[in-house]
């Protein structure tokens, strides 16, 4: 039978997008079993390329497989948690006895605990803890070359009094001197890509030595891009997006440095199979959706020789085919980055090119980083300062997320990418924003409530434990946020952005240790529309309290909320009991 289906499959013209297919929905089905993913990582090589070959691939990917869901490599050490150490490794962050360097090898048994900011399931992101370890395995040359990225950080930052953080993360994937404010920069104004070392920075350390190398041969000029992208992948931390864009180069240029003629969609589609069957927990990992999304709209993408209509249609068409990922997990949209994008592409070749050369220079190199560092800044504080209107909020439903996906499919089938960019345009047209009754209300002589319903009017209170937030929704957007950071940017903005908020008319945000860019408010002051805070003035209807047992059960003119009190009263509700709760309009107005 197997010798009758072989021939069969590969006499399709789509085979290679049905391996791909196949290869994902298996990760889909079987994920996180592991003898059945072994299988179809066996399987699925082995069929789909037939013959010796065929069989040596899949052992190949199957062995590969068997062996990377049992080990983890330190590639960092992070900070202390408690009586244990946070690591970075190529799996996430771990959890685990102190004492570990970069470049240790562990085997044993890893548990992985969701984010508490995120729903529970199969493919969720979160951090791994060492249950039991049972061998630590050193490698030196990896180890030296972790431990020269870290010194070479290390040695910009001090080298520059300080001021260089951003030049580390776009050259080695360093990201520990990026602030918490100056990430959220680059993430309102859609540039938070930049920050991870991925494709884009491949690419852009290719064409650099494809220039550089521009008196030899072709074929000569590939060698060292070809070293240039091994060296890259460990220089970096082993970082999953640079591995996975530095393999997929090599595929590409060793076709060419053998002349072996290659459909670079299918070559794709191919390489992404096998990454989903080695690590099927990919398919949780918004970076591999977001590089896979846009490298697949841009080698369908028609050859444009206009240079700088080249660079924004790329722009465009990466946009495009990120878009139903990036409305589905963030929620937030600025078609800006098209632009800025373009403008900060050649400073990011520049900022690498002069890391480059502090390696060899360092004293001479330092100015010329630092003022490349501050253009880069002006630039996303500039657009972060002027393209607020470009930015929105667009969460649509699974529906439309699932019309979206099959759209960008049929633009590839008819070869017409552009087209994908009319997609741009959703997040701006008109919604229907109408009211929707609410199902959940606490009454003065209440204190139960169940979760807030999907409304666009009255008082939501959030039950965060270390944080205190509430928003209200009568006509005006008022928001009060006082807590961690952690708190504001994972469990209260995508609230607002479940309820499609991305700006609000008044109120307060207060972030321990951080600064706010994620949410714009038109007129910062304490209205709350009816709701106060701490105090309980005449016209007070509701009183929110940030700190628990300061209630003392002494005005019964209105409703009073807290996280927790010693004492019960009667108009009185603890979101320690109730958690997140929904007030309806007539119980504080």
């Amino acid at each position: 039978m197997l010798k009758k289906i072989i021939p069969m499959w590969q006499r399709l013209n789509k085979k290679t997008e049905i391996f791909f297919a196949l290869s994902v929905l298996s990760a889909l089905a079987f994920y996180p079993a592991e003898v059945p993913m072994l299988i179809a990582a066996f399987l699925l090589p082995a069929i789909f390329i037939g013959k010796r070959t065929g069989i040596a691939v899949g052992l190949f990917t199957a062995a590969l497989a068997y062996i990377l869901s049992g080990h983890i490599l330190i590639t960092e050490i992070k900070k202390p948690e408690g009586d244990k150490w946070l690591y970075k490794t190529t799996w996430g962050s771990l959890l685990a006895p102190a004492g570990f360097q970069p470049g240790d090898i562990l085997s044993g048994k890893f548990s992985k605990k969701t984010y508490s900011f995120l729903k529970e399931s199969r493919f969720s992101a979160g951090y791994y803890i060492a249950d039991r370890i049972d061998k630590k395995t050193s490698v030196p040359f990896i180890q030296s070359i972790l431990l020269k990225r870290e010194d070479l950080s290390d040695s910009l930052y001090f080298a520059s009094g300080g001021k260089a953080v951003l030049t580390q993360a776009l050259a080695l994937g360093d990201r520990r001197y990026i602030s918490p404010s100056m990430n959220d920069l680059f993430i309102v104004t859609g540039l938070g890509h930049l920050l991870s070392v991925s494709g884009m920075h491949v690419a852009v350390l290719a064409g650099m030595l494809y220039f550089v190398f521009g008196f030899l041969p072709r074929k000569l000029r590939l060698i060292p891009m070809i070293m240039s992208m091994l060296l890259l992948m460990p220089f970096t931390g082993f970082t999953v997006t640079v591995c996975r864009a530095a393999l997929f180069g090599l595929a590409i240029m060793g076709a060419k440095l053998l002349d072996y003629r290659t459909d670079t969609g299918k070559l794709l589609l191919f390489t992404a199979g096998m990454f989903v069957l080695i690590t099927p927990s990919m398919l949780g990992d918004i970076s591999f959706i977001f590089s896979f999304s846009a490298v697949l709209g841009l080698v369908y993408l028609p050859q444009i020789k206009n240079s700088l209509w080249g660079g924004i249609a790329v722009g465009l068409a990466a946009s495009a085919f990120i878009m139903p990922a990036a409305a589905a997990v963030f929620g937030m949209f600025n078609p800006s980055s098209v632009i800025s994008t373009v403008l900060l592409t050649p400073v990011v070749a520049l900022q690498m090119a002069c890391f480059g050369l502090f390696c060899i220079f360092p004293q001479q190199s330092v100015a010329p980083i630092l003022f490349l560092d501050e253009v880069h800044m002006a630039v996303v504080k500039f657009f972060s300062d002027y393209s607020g209107f470009f930015y929105q909020v667009y969460k649509p439903d699974k529906y439309i997320i699932a019309a979206m996906i099959v759209f960008l499919l049929y633009t590839l089938y008819r070869r017409q990418v552009l087209a994908a960019c009319v997609l741009l345009m959703l997040p701006y047209l008109p919604a229907d924003r109408a009211a929707k009754p609410i199902e959940t209300t606490v009454s003065k002589t209440q204190t139960s409530a169940s979760q807030p319903q999907n409304s666009l009017k009255g008082a939501y209170f959030m039950g965060y434990q270390r944080s205190k937030a509430f928003l209200i929704l009568d006509g005006k957007v008022r928001v009060f946020f006082k807590g961690t950071y952690g708190d504001f940017k994972y469990k209260f903005v995508p609230f607002l952005t479940e309820k499609g908020i991305s700006k609000a008319d008044t109120g307060t945000v207060i972030i321990y240790n951080g600064e706010n860019h994620l949410l714009k408010i038109a007129e910062e002051n304490e209205d709350y529309g009816g709701v106060c805070v701490n105090e309980t003035r005449e016209d007070c209807k509701a009183v929110y309290h940030t700190r628990s047992n300061t209630y003392t059960c002494d005005d019964d003119k209105r409703v009073h909320i807290l996280y927790n009190n010693d004492r019960n009263c009667r108009d009185m509700i603890l979101l320690k009991h109730t958690g997140d709760i929904v007030l309806d309009e007539s119980t504080y107005k």
